[in-house]
């Protein structure tokens, strides 16, 4: 069982949005019904409740690789297997303004905690019907009553130029 997550299997979805932020977290599961704190634990927010009947989970991991790695393996024990990196990130593209929107279909993976996962030659890459699903079917609230810049893709500054 987790050593720093309170919880118990069943307590979280097998599907958890993990932002870095707590304060994201908690505005991700406000979106949800009959919310419950899972865990307050050491800088780590777990909220779970239900969206259009599907069971979710929010957890705010806190920042950087370590912190990250902690909450999701202890999701993991917990029993969640598609865990959704939502939040934001820097960009090099002039197009890419504050507030839009990327669904990476990869992303650099040179870190420390990186390394200690796989061989550098694999790919930190989601599967295929995780992010066509994303794709396809944005949540609500990503978009909230504004019209979203977004892009899917590699996110490479010479790959992609502004098609807006």
């Amino acid at each position: 069982m987790p050593h720093h997550l309170l919880g118990q299997i069943g307590d979280v979805s097998r599907y958890v949005f993990c932002p870095g932020s707590q304060a994201r977290a908690r505005r991700i599961a406000d979106q949800f019904e009959n919310v419950v704190t899972v865990s307050e634990e050491r800088g780590i927010v777990v909220y779970s409740g239900t969206y259009k009947g599907v069971f979710m989970t929010s957890c705010g991991t806190g920042m950087g690789g370590p912190a990250t790695a902690i909450a999701i393996e202890e999701l993991g024990q917990l029993g969640a297997d598609t865990l959704i990196r939502v939040g934001s990130c820097g960009v090099l593209q002039e197009w890419l303004g504050p507030g839009s929107i990327i669904l990476a279909s990869g992303t650099y993976r040179d870190t420390g905690t990186g390394r200690g996962y796989l061989p550098l030659a694999f790919p930190a890459v989601p599967t295929f019907e995780c992010c066509t699903s994303c794709m396809n079917r944005p949540w609500p609230w990503m978009f909230s009553q504004r019209r979203c810049r977004h892009r899917v893709g590699r996110l490479l500054r010479h790959a992609w130029r502004s098609t807006d």
